[in-house]
């Protein structure tokens, strides 16, 4: 091992080569291995040099996120493309319901249609298709369940990937996209229920038809917002 010494027992020889009883130790000594050293010499770049000027750019740079690409259009866009004998659909989302409401030709006033009971979303996914094929809709009106301070929780991010598994349905089976219009429902559901509270509807009657009328208080809020916009 460099720079360490060993102890070594050697049997000596005489002159005649004869080998001697006796026994002596040498000590051999390894001096410690030196690699030489690469002299670098370092120029100093001028102020104005492109190279530098590239390098410290690139250090400072912060890399920046690819921004994903919007899944909803302005209202004005989907009120202009719907056509005239086309209807919009407005949906308030639950975990264990949907609650849809129609709009007429016009786009002017929205109606409660029906509640679907959640099931299997392949099942759901195809009974709103049915829906928009015989009521010819147009376009979407999703409510967005968004946090009181206008902040985007857990379940606005699942009404997002609802609308996203939607279009997936679609895809596969080679049915034209319905585009969609997101609509801040924040209090939508508590509106109607006092509302149902005053006309003193039963609480059995209040849960088969709040989630309909929810999605119509929703649709009717995006009309009466596109009435302004034309």
């Amino acid at each position: 091992m460099a720079g360490s010494s060993w102890l070594v027992l050697a049997k000596m020889r005489d002159k005649d080569g004869r080998l001697s009883s006796g026994r002596s130790i040498r000590r051999f000594y390894y001096p410690p291995l030196q690699w030489p050293k690469r002299k670098t010499r370092h120029r100093p770049r001028p102020k104005d040099d492109p190279f530098e000027a590239c390098n410290n750019e690139s250090k400072t740079m912060v890399r920046k996120k690819k921004k994903k690409l919007p899944i909803d259009i302005p209202l004005e866009e989907l009120l202009a493309g719907a056509g005239s004998k086309q209807r919009l659909l407005g949906l308030d989302l639950g975990t264990k319901t949907i609650g849809l409401a129609v709009s007429d030709t016009g786009k002017r006033i929205a109606s409660p249609l029906e509640t679907i009971q959640r099931s299997k979303f392949g099942k759901d996914a195809e009974r709103l298709q049915e829906i928009c094929e015989k009521q010819e809709i147009g376009g979407f009106v999703l409510g967005l369940p968004l946090n009181m301070d206008g902040s985007e929780g857990p379940r606005a991010q699942a009404t997002r990937d609802f609308y996203i598994s939607l279009r997936e349905f679609w895809r596969e089976r080679g049915l034209p996209f319905i585009p969609v219009t997101f609509w801040d429902e924040r209090l939508s559901t508590v509106a109607v229920t006092r509302t149902l509270l005053e006309a003193d509807t039963s609480r059995a009657r209040r849960g088969e038809v709040v989630d309909k009328m929810a999605a119509s208080f929703i649709l009717q809020g995006a009309l009466d917002r596109g009435k302004n916009l034309t």
